[in-house]
């Protein structure tokens, strides 16, 4: 099975509460915009730096942090683990 599968057949979706300790040793990262979260897990999954550099400067990828909680906590995030980070994306 190949990465973009794996993942396709591993997202789900949750709400934040799933993630406190996460969100706590700051392992989640919410894509911000119209990234796919597919292309970031597979990205992340073959360190490739320059593409994660590059999302993280623009904004397009940011570390969620204890303050983000409260104003998303209504939110249904799509989401993805890849060891030891967890990627999220707002769904609703």
């Amino acid at each position: 099975m190949n990465l973009d599968d794996k993942f396709k057949k591993e997202l789900d979706t949750c709400s934040l509460d799933l993630f406190d300790k996460n969100i706590d040793r700051g392992a989640v990262f919410l894509l911000n915009g119209n990234l796919d979260i597919i292309s970031v897990a597979k990205a992340i999954a073959e360190d490739q730096v320059q593409s994660i550099s590059n999302w993280l400067n623009s904004e397009e990828l940011i570390k969620f942090t204890k303050e983000m909680v409260e104003e998303n906590k209504n939110f249904q995030f799509q989401y993805l683990i890849i060891q030891p980070y967890v990627i999220i994306k707002k769904v609703s």
